[in-house]
């Protein structure tokens, strides 16, 4: 039986890495990556972004593109994430529709420390253009380091 016939979400996870990150991935994230392959309850699929300048226009870049694939779903994660190891189980109750109006999603983002504390927590708004808002929950932008 196929992940078609068994209706499990298609995640296309996308790593963003460098220019305007620290280079190397948290070794959370690894983990995170390495452990989806003893997950069946999702069919995952990873692709990177690599230098891209500025850095949200990878975001655009993958939000247009996504419809050339057959994903449900799109995580983008930046390499200095630490992500959950449930993070994925986020869609389990989400509507087919995740937004009113065809093309609209959220993608709901939370930035947690070693110490397993939320640093940041924010919503994205993506559209058929791409990215368009983020509205921040909790914690903010990171700003540069001199």
């Amino acid at each position: 039986m196929s992940n078609d016939e068994i209706k499990v979400p298609k995640i296309l996870i996308c790593i963003l890495t460098t220019y305007e990150r620290s280079g190397w991935p948290h070794p959370d994230l690894l983990d995170f990556v390495y452990s989806l392959r003893f997950n069946f309850s999702y069919a995952t699929a990873f692709v990177k972004a690599h230098n891209f300048i500025p850095a949200a226009g990878a975001r655009n870049f993958f939000c247009r593109n996504m419809k050339d694939t057959d994903a449900d779903w799109l995580l983008m994660i930046d390499n200095d994430m630490s992500p959950a190891a449930n993070l994925l189980d986020t869609i389990k109750d989400a509507p087919a529709d995740p937004a009113k109006n065809a093309g609209y999603g959220k993608l709901y983002v939370q930035e947690i420390d070693s110490d397993g504390e939320v640093m940041r927590d924010f919503k994205d708004g993506i559209g058929p253009d791409g990215f368009y808002q983020r509205k921040w929950i909790a914690g903010g932008p990171v700003k540069p380091e001199p």
